[in-house]
């Protein structure tokens, strides 16, 4: 798959959810309030992602000392953060409604996604620089 087309999506995708998280951040914790209460969900959710990630690391498993590296980086995080969620799914529901009820919860995770997403992003669009 073409480095350049997944670090726009993934680049894109970041910059989208996390100005989400961070501007609608009572809509974001009542979807995910909604999504956590719902166990049957919540797995579906799971293996959803997981599928993406096995692809991802699949298709992009690129170990060089170059800004590329990132998605590779990002698609093993991603796939071992879900198989964590497969094998632990009462504990990752239960850690994550309490992470919910802290009000500056998502600022932090939203503001590092961000700012992946930019990386990515610039990357794409400035190549040269």
């Amino acid at each position: 798959m073409n480095t350049i087309f997944l670090a726009t999506a993934i680049g894109w995708y970041s910059i989208i959810l996390s100005a989400f998280i961070l501007l609608r951040a009572d809509q974001f914790k009542a979807v995910a309030t909604d999504i956590l209460g719902n166990r049957g969900l919540f797995f579906t959710f799971t293996l959803f992602t997981y599928i993406i990630a096995l692809l991802l690391v699949l298709s992009h498993n690129i170990w060089v000392n170059h800004w590329t590296v990132a998605i590779t980086i990002f698609s093993w995080v991603l796939l071992l953060t879900t198989l964590f969620r497969l094998f632990n799914l009462d504990f990752v529901i239960k850690k994550g409604k309490s992470a919910l009820k802290n009000p500056n919860a998502l600022k932090v995770p939203g503001i590092i996604f961000f700012i992946f997403g930019l990386y990515l992003l610039f990357h794409v669009y400035y190549p040269n620089v």
